[in-house]
Parts: structure tokens; sequence; C-alpha cells
């Protein structure tokens, strides 16, 4: 059976629910969560815009640690 994609339109968490109930007949639980939330990690990876924020977010993380460490 083919890893089911994230409908446009469709929220995370109803994805993760859908996925993992097409894939339990094929893999335990604990293997169908896994390839699901990574497959949900992966269109948010290649999603440009998503990864422009979290690099902003990553770097004042970063900078608010070493200023707190002066």
């Amino acid at each position: 059976m083919p890893i089911p994609k994230q409908n446009q339109g469709e929220q995370d968490d109803a994805f993760i629910s859908r996925c993992i109930g097409e894939l339990v007949g094929e893999y335990e639980q604990d293997q169908a969560s896994a390839i699901c939330y990574q497959q949900r990690d992966v269109k948010l990876m290649n999603n440009k815009e998503w990864r422009r924020e979290f690099v902003i977010g990553s770097d004042r993380q970063v900078t608010s640690m070493f200023k707190s460490r002066k």
C-alpha cells in the first residue's frame, strides 16, 4: 500500500488520524504513527515559507540565549 499523502486543506491532526488508520493493517501502530508524522514533517520542510519562519525563529532563540549569557 502506498503511503498516504496529506490532501490540500486537510488539517495536520486529521491527516495523521487518517494516515494511521490506513496503515495500521499493514504496519504496527507505532510504525504507522512514525511513517505518518514523517510524511507530515517532510511536507512542512518542503514548504518554503515554513522553512523561512523556522530559520527566523531559530535565529531569534539562539540570539536570545547568547544575550542572556552576558
